[in-house]
C-alpha cells in the first residue's frame, strides 16, 4: 500500500471531543488559552511527529521568566538605584529640598523591578516605563539614560518567548494520550535467581558464568516474581542460615504464588515451591497435585512444558506490574498470547486478560478461536485480504467476514451445542441422531421432506436429529461421539469411492452395520445426495445461478451433452457434482472460478419457493425413498 502514498500524506486521523471536566482542566493549566473542546490528531506518512489541530483555537503570545538571567538584571537595577541615591544625596548636599514621599515613590518602583519573577513581561515593562517617567519628572537635572538603558537591555533577556501551543500539546500527550505497552517477547522466568547478585543491584550471571549451568532470570522478571510472592530478598538473605525460619518463610511465599497461579491454570492442579540453598541460588520448583492429595512430577520450572513456562512468566510479569500500577490505564498490545497452550488452558489465559482489562485496554492478535471471549460488535476485528485491492481489510462485524476467515469463530460458537446434545443423561429422551456428511445434506433432507409433505398435504414431522460432520472422513468420529454416550446414532454416507473405507473404520469401533446408510440413487455404483435430483432439475438450478453470477465470464448454459462428453473422456466421473467441478476446472481460464454446490443448493430452494412443480416428482420420490429408509431404521428401538 505504501507505494501509493506521498510523504506527508495523512494515513490516519481522529476527531476527539473533550468532556467539560477535561476542558476545565486545560483552562486551569493554561489560563490564557481559550477553552479547548475539540482536537483532531493525525499521523502523516514518513513523518514521526503527531499533528494536532485545535479546531480554530489560537494561542496568545506568551513569555516566561528566565531565572538564570536574573543576576544580570539585578546588577542593572542595583546600579540604577545607586544612581538615584547619589542624585538625592547631591540635592541634600546642595541644600535643595525635596519631598520625602518623592524619594520613597522612586525607590518603591525600583523595588518592584527588583522582583521580576513576580511580574509578567508586560508588567515589568510597565514598571520600567513608570520609573522612567518618575525620574524625568522628579530629577530633571540628572540624566539616568545610561542606567535605564542597562536595565532595559537586561530585561530583554529576562523573559523568553514560550511556544504555548507546544506546551498544550505536550500536556495533552502526557495526560490524555493512552500509554501503549507492546509485549512481543514476554520476560521469561527460567526459575533460578542468584540472590547476592540481585541484591547487589546487577543482573544475575549468565549460564556460562554460573557453575550450575542454569539459565538465570533477569532483574526485572525477578522483581515481579518477588512482588507476586510478597518475598523480601534482603530478609531472606538474613535468615538463610536459620533452616526453620527460612523454610517457613519460603513456604508462605510459595503458597501465595500457588494461589495466584491457580486462578488461571485450568488443567492439572499444580503447586509452586521456592527453594533457597546451594550456591545462594533461589529456584522455582513445580509439582502436580492430584485429587487424592498426592504429588508427582516434582522438578525445576525449566523442566515444564513451553506452554506452562510461557503462562507462568506472562502471569507473574503482567499481574505483578499491574498491581504495582506500572500497568494501569494503558493499552496493552499482545502478539499471539497463549500460542503454546492447550485449548482448555487458553480459557485460563482469558481470565488473565479479563483481570488486566479491568484497569487497561487490551488489543491482541490470535489465530486461535479459543482465545475469544467477547463476541460483541467491535470486540473482534477480523483481518482479511481484499481480493480486489489486494490490501488488508479490517472489519468489526464478524458475520460479514469472508467464510474462510470466520470459520474458526463459527466453530467455537457452535461448540456449546455439543455438551448439551451429548450429555449421556439426555440420551434416553433424545430423538435418534443421524450424522450426515455436510450442511447441504441436512438442508436437502429437511427442505425436501417439507416440500413432499406440502404436496401431499400431510403434516411435516421430522423424527430424528441431524448432525452435519463437515466431510465424509469426519462422520465416523462424530457418530462414535454420540454412540458412546448411548444416543441412538446412525450414519448417512454418500456412495463414493472412499465411503467403504470410512464405513469399515466406523464398524471396527463397534458401530452397528445396520445403523449405516447410503444415499442410493436407483442402485447406481456411486451417488451423492445431489444425485437424488434428476439431472434436468439440478442443471436448471446450476444454469439459473451461474447465468447471473458469471454473466461477465462467457458463461454458457450447461447441457446434458456437456456432461456426457466429460464422462466419455473420464470414466471415473459418475456423480453430478464431481462432473460439474471438472467442467468448471476446464473453464477456469474463462473466469468461471470454482463450482459451488452450496450456492446451487440455495438456488434450488429459491426456485422451489416460486415454482410449486419444482423439483420434479421423480426427484422428490428419490428423497422420499431415502427418508423412508432412514425412518425404517430410526423408528426401531436400538439394539446394542
Amino acid at each position: 500500500m505504501h507505494e501509493h502514498l506521498q510523504e506527508g500524506s495523512v494515513i490516519v486521523e481522529g476527531l476527539f471531543e473533550f468532556s467539560k471536566d477535561e476542558t476545565a482542566g486545560l483552562s486551569k493549566a493554561f489560563s490564557s488559552v481559550p477553552p479547548i473542546t475539540q482536537l483532531r490528531i493525525s499521523r502523516k506518512y514518513k513523518v514521526k511527529a503527531l499533528f494536532y489541530d485545535f479546531m480554530g483555537v489560537s494561542f496568545p503570545e506568551t513569555f516566561e521568566f528566565v531565572a538564570d538571567k536574573k543576576p544580570q538584571f539585578t546588577l542593572a537595577v542595583e546600579g540604577l538605584k545607586l544612581d538615584v541615591d547619589k542624585a538625592y544625596a547631591s540635592l541634600t548636599a546642595e541644600g535643595k529640598t525635596f519631598a520625602a514621599e518623592d524619594r520613597e515613590g522612586t525607590l518603591g518602583l525600583l523595588a518592584i523591578l527588583a522582583t521580576p519573577e513576580g511580574l509578567e513581561k508586560s508588567g515589568a515593562e510597565n514598571a520600567l516605563l513608570a520609573l522612567t517617567a518618575d525620574l524625568q519628572s522628579k530629577l530633571v537635572a540628572v540624566s539616568f539614560s545610561e542606567g535605564l538603558k542597562k536595565v532595559r537591555e537586561a530585561m530583554g533577556a529576562l523573559y523568553g518567548a514560550v511556544d504555548l501551543g507546544a506546551r498544550v500539546r505536550k500536556h495533552i500527550y502526557d495526560n490524555f494520550h493512552p500509554k501503549f505497552v507492546y509485549f512481543s517477547e514476554y520476560r521469561e522466568i527460567y526459575g533460578s535467581v542468584h540472590l547476592p547478585t540481585y541484591l547487589a543491584g546487577t543482573e544475575s550471571p549468565t549460564p556460562t558464568s554460573a557453575d550450575s549451568g542454569l539459565s538465570f532470570d533477569k532483574k526485572i522478571a525477578i522483581s515481579n516474581l518477588f512482588r507476586l510472592a510478597s518475598l523480601d530478598p534482603a530478609y531472606l538473605e538474613t535468615i538463610k542460615k536459620n533452616p526453620q525460619l527460612r523454610t517457613r518463610y519460603l513456604r508462605e511465599c510459595s503458597q501465595r504464588l500457588t494461589t495466584a497461579l491457580a486462578k488461571t491454570w485450568k488443567t492439572q492442579k499444580i503447586e509452586i515451591e521456592l527453594d533457597y540453598g546451594i550456591g545462594d541460588v533461589l529456584t522455582v520448583q513445580v509439582c502436580d497435585v492430584h485429587e487424592d492429595g498426592s504429588r508427582s512430577n516434582y522438578g525445576h520450572l525449566s523442566r515444564r512444558s513451553q506452554g506452562f513456562r510461557w503462562h507462568f512468566s506472562f502471569y507473574v510479569n503482567f499481574i505483578a506490574e499491574t498491581h504495582n500500577e506500572q500497568l494501569s490505564e494503558a493499552i496493552l498490545l499482545l502478539d499471539e498470547p497463549g500460542m503454546h497452550l492447550h485449548p482448555a488452558q487458553q480459557t485460563g489465559m482469558l481470565d488473565v486478560l479479563r483481570e488486566l482489562g479491568q484497569s487497561n485496554q487490551i488489543l491482541y492478535t490470535t489465530h486461535s478461536p479459543f482465545m475469544i471471549y467477547d463476541y460483541n460488535v467491535g470486540a473482534i476485528l477480523t483481518v482479511e485480504l481484499d481480493h480486489v485491492t489486494h490490501l488488508s481489510k479490517i472489519s468489526p462485524i464478524i458475520w460479514k467476514g469472508d467464510p474462510e476467515t470466520i470459520f474458526p469463530i463459527l466453530q467455537v460458537l457452535g461448540a456449546p451445542l455439543l455438551p448439551g446434545l451429548s450429555e449421556p443423561s439426555l440420551a434416553p429422551f433424545s430423538p435418534p441422531v443421524v450424522v450426515v456428511e455436510g450442511h447441504t445434506d441436512l438442508m436437502y433432507l429437511i427442505v425436501l421432506e417439507q416440500l413432499s409433505a406440502q404436496r401431499k398435504k400431510t403434516a411435516f414431522r421430522p423424527r430424528f436429529w441431524m448432525q452435519p460432520a463437515g466431510g465424509a472422513a469426519r462422520i465416523a468420529a462424530i457418530a462414535m461421539f454420540y454412540y458412546e454416550r448411548k444416543f441412538r446414532t446412525f450414519a448417512l454416507f454418500d456412495k463414493e469411492p472412499d465411503t467403504k473405507e470410512h464405513a469399515t473404520r466406523l464398524k471396527d469401533q463397534g458401530f452397528a452395520e445396520e445403523a449405516i446408510l447410503y444415499c442410493d440413487t436407483d442402485g447406481r455404483d456411486e451417488s451423492d445426495i445431489e444425485d437424488l435430483f434428476t439431472q434436468d432439475d439440478y442443471l436448471r438450478a446450476v444454469n439459473d445461478l451461474y447465468l447471473v453470477v458469471l454473466k461477465d465470464s462467457k458463461f454458457s448454459r450447461v447441457t446434458d451433452a456437456d456432461l456426457d462428453a466429460l464422462r466419455q473422456a473420464d470414466r471415473s466421473l459418475k456423480r453430478l457434482v464431481p462432473t460439474l467441478e471438472k467442467l468448471w476446472e476446464s473453464r477456469k481460464a474463462d473466469g468461471w472460478g470454482t463450482f459451488d454446490k452450496t450456492k446451487v443448493c440455495a438456488k434450488i430452494f429459491e426456485i422451489a419457493n416460486s415454482d410449486d412443480k419444482y423439483p420434479s416428482e421423480r426427484s422428490l420420490a428419490r428423497f422420499e425413498k431415502l427418508l423412508e429408509a432412514l425412518y425404517a431404521k430410526t423408528d426401531k428401538p436400538a439394539q446394542r
